[in-house]
């Protein structure tokens, strides 16, 4: 419990598609603040901890770049009633 009287959660993020653009994707996971996230991601060449390659339905491409697969990005993550500026931890 936090002083606030809110039960912090811990999530575990096991993403099934990585995107290689930032943009107003629909988010993977809804938090609310306080909570903790573990999220597994891959290296930048779409390698996971164990060696094997990211399978090509996981690669979620954007024609709006002309750089298909640059470093794999795990998200968007929402955080209940975040405000632009607020500090995450």
């Amino acid at each position: 419990m936090t002083l606030t009287g809110k039960e912090e959660r811990l999530y575990r993020l096991e993403p099934r598609v990585y995107q290689y653009t930032f943009g107003p994707n629909e988010p993977l996971l809804r938090i609310r603040s306080g909570d903790s996230v573990t999220a597994s991601t891959v290296d930048a060449h779409g390698f996971d901890r164990d060696g094997n390659p990211l399978a090509e339905h996981q690669k979620q491409r954007s024609k709006a770049t002309r750089f298909q697969e640059s470093n794999p990005l795990v998200g968007p993550i929402w955080i209940e009633e975040a405000q632009p500026g607020d500090l995450l931890k």
